[in-house]
């Protein structure tokens, strides 16, 4: 469910972006309370040990660690992004639409289960009565029964964006879209990331989408604006996001 999420919000960051302000900002968690090791030749818990669901939800970034001023809210398990879509919402070519499926995720083996998921959404303040003014950030980590396939990672982007360019029809409006890789730095086992420019309806979005996977692990990152800005905001939550990890596992 998890990459769904992450792979949706790349894509809809234009149509979602003005309406997915909480009515109420979800408190932060804080770190577990530490548990002694049964033995003294536990093996120590890594970033790519599979985690709890505690464990999850306690890596996520606070507001502090991503930016003053802005609101957090988890995001419900339930919640489908793609339902943000006009019925007329068309993507042309046609072999150009991008691949969201859940079940044939890339590097996810076949029957694995999903034993801890969390994901939030946060938004920046909005500047006067501006709503395109507004970036959000989605950060997501999903842990499997089993780890996932590294090396299935590096073909991310030609499986969910196969087209560099490609156009957008929305309201009897057609835009168009460019897709280009975004260089992230060396976490976990691998890691990819793509950025995706969208002008439609006299607008322009940016959405930058990363993945890290980490033996059990798969940790993503999207931010969407209606603004060119560097890729330094995903860069930097990534590693916020595996950094967390390493000191809740540390306890």
């Amino acid at each position: 469910m998890a990459n769904r999420h992450l792979l949706a919000a790349a894509l809809l960051g234009a149509l979602a972006l003005t309406g997915c302000t909480s009515e109420s900002e979800a408190a932060m968690p804080s770190s577990p309370a530490p548990s002694p090791s049964p033995t003294p030749t536990v093996e120590a818990l890594t970033t790519g040990s599979q985690l709890t669901q505690e464990q999850v939800i306690a890596a996520m970034p606070t507001v502090e660690q991503i930016a003053a001023g802005w609101t957090a809210t988890e995001v419900p398990a339930s919640s489908d992004p793609t339902a943000a879509l006009p019925e007329d919402f068309t993507i042309s070519p046609a072999e150009c639409t991008p691949d969201l499926s859940v079940t044939d995720a890339p590097g996810v083996p076949a029957g694995a289960q999903i034993i801890a998921d969390g994901s939030y959404l946060y938004s920046s303040p909005q500047n006067g009565d501006d709503p395109l003014s507004v970036t959000t950030l989605t950060t997501t980590i999903t842990s499997y029964d089993t780890e996932l396939d590294a090396s299935a990672l590096t073909d991310l982007r030609g499986r969910v964006m196969p087209c560099d360019t490609f156009d957008v029809t929305v309201s009897g409006l057609t835009g168009t879209a460019q897709v280009t890789p975004i260089e992230l730095p060396a976490r976990g086992d691998a890691n990819s990331g793509f950025r995706m420019r969208m002008d439609i309806l006299g607008m322009t979005v940016i959405s930058d989408f990363a993945v890290i996977f980490d033996g059990h692990n798969a940790i993503a990152v999207s931010r969407s604006a209606f603004s060119d800005q560097d890729t330094s905001l995903i860069t930097t939550t990534s590693d916020t996001l595996v950094d967390n990890l390493e000191r809740v596992l540390a306890g």
